[in-house]
């Protein structure tokens, strides 16, 4: 257990209702981890990258992103580009959602 190191679900999702029902669905699965939302993709990546003014990312914990796609101010793809690119967030594992 020394290894171990918490994961976190993050969700960029700004439609209320699949926050719901993705959130819910993860419960009822079995899965207890934290999930910090996200309403865009500006605060996203300002949580990534570390210039929020609210809480940012704790670089001791992993990551899981779930990540819409058509989102407002920044959309998931561009948020993608940046994390890929970026050599500190680039291993954080990303499924891109979408409703379209």
């Amino acid at each position: 257990m020394e290894n171990y190191r918490e994961l976190v679900i993050l969700l960029a999702e700004d439609d209320e209702g699949h926050t719901e029902l993705i959130t819910d669905g993860l419960k009822s699965s079995g899965i207890c981890n934290r999930i910090i939302r996200f309403c865009d993709g500006e605060d996203t990546w300002k949580f990534l990258s570390g210039t929020s003014d609210k809480e940012v990312r704790d670089k001791s914990k992993c990551y899981l992103l779930l990540l819409d796609i058509n989102m407002p101010k920044m959309d998931g793809i561009e948020v993608l580009k940046r994390m890929k690119s970026n050599d500190d967030l680039k291993d954080i594992p990303i499924i891109m959602l979408t409703t379209t």
